[in-house]
């Protein structure tokens, strides 16, 4: 089932999933729209298990990247308050998201950020730009979807419901 929301002249897919996290949480279900354009064809690191590209260590990613040119526009999946926005070792400039019920979400490596510590922000809305900032091997943007302190595979609940890219 997909929605339309008309968005600073952009129709985005809104896509309704339902998070069935760990056995002792109850369905939560939220409206998530994708963090760039066309997010299920530019994946370049899966979450998981990996030979870290920098270290050559096997580490556990605990987020998805998407291979997306320096510059690309950035959105907020999910209605929330900014936590942080700033330079962190690692992930470089980063967006922090609490989105409320023990749910986060944090964008990494961009370029530039459009929003502040404090800020409410909206599905669809323009957080940043992409880019290759921190500890990164290229142009990309690093997505994180945290429930109660855990990290989850982000394109799990994108791919429930989405059918269709940006």
């Amino acid at each position: 089932m997909n929605v339309w929301l008309i968005k600073r002249n952009r129709i985005l897919p809104v896509c309704f999933i339902f998070f069935i996290i760990f056995p002792y949480q109850r369905f939560k279900s939220q409206t998530i729209i994708p963090p760039v354009e066309s997010y299920n064809k530019i994946v370049s690191s899966h979450y998981g298990y990996r030979k870290h590209p920098i270290d050559g260590v096997l580490k556990k990613h605990q987020g998805v990247d998407f291979s997306v040119p320096t510059g690309t526009a950035v959105f907020s999946t999910y209605y929330g308050i900014v936590l942080s926005s700033k330079y962190e070792r690692g992930f470089g400039n980063t967006i922090l998201i609490d989105n409320q019920g023990g749910f986060r979400t944090r964008y990494g490596h961009l370029m530039s950020l459009f929003v502040g510590k404090g800020e409410y922000v909206t599905p669809g809305q323009l957080i940043g730009l992409s880019g290759n900032t921190g500890h990164s091997t290229g142009p990309h943007l690093h997505y994180e979807i945290i429930v109660e302190g855990k990290r989850i595979d982000p394109l799990l609940f994108l791919n429930i419901m989405c059918k269709n890219s940006l």
